[in-house]
């Protein structure tokens, strides 16, 4: 349903899916990307309602998991430091060690500090315009935000808004 913003998620009609998101909300990250970031978890949740798993927001920190379903409302953001992946993909390998392998999709721009190690679970980056090269990350795959996007992400980088808790 998302090809054409390069972001593919296989039929899974009658299958739950676990997946575990999360949204970088480090200073980088400003009110604008944020609620196109949301809203690009809104449409994945209302294509594929049967997706269950966990939220997450990170800077240098990780808050969450917050469950997530199609007829929740989103929880409100937190973040505004530094950015870190480790802490999610620490809390991801923690998962594997109790029998569970979420698909992991991770809205970002890309830039922070990646884990030593690759995790052994798929893993989505979802970029947006101006972020990292797709060279760049060390693991996964990596999906841009198309060009529709393009105008309110290139501003939101600029202003890094405060529409979140620190």
């Amino acid at each position: 349903r998302f090809i054409h913003r390069k972001l593919y998620l296989e039929d899974v009609v009658g299958e739950s899916v676990e997946v575990a998101i999360c949204i970088d909300t480090s200073g980088s990250i400003g009110g604008t990307l944020l609620d196109a970031f949301m809203g690009e978890i809104q449409g994945i949740l209302e294509a594929y309602p049967q997706i269950q798993g966990a939220l997450f927001f990170a800077d240098a920190a990780l808050y969450g998991p917050h469950e997530f379903s199609k007829d929740a409302a989103l929880p409100k953001a937190r973040g505004g430091g530094g950015t870190a992946f480790e802490p999610f993909f620490d809390w991801v390998a923690l998962q594997k060690r109790w029998g569970a392998q979420p698909m992991c999709i991770y809205f970002t721009d890309g830039y922070g500090s990646f884990p030593k190690t690759p995790p052994d679970t798929p893993v989505l980056w979802v970029v947006v315009p101006g972020g990292l090269e797709s060279n760049q990350f060390p693991f996964g795959e990596v999906a841009r935000m198309q060009s529709q996007m393009m105008k309110c992400c290139r501003r939101a980088l600029v202003d890094r808004a405060d529409g979140y808790e620190v």
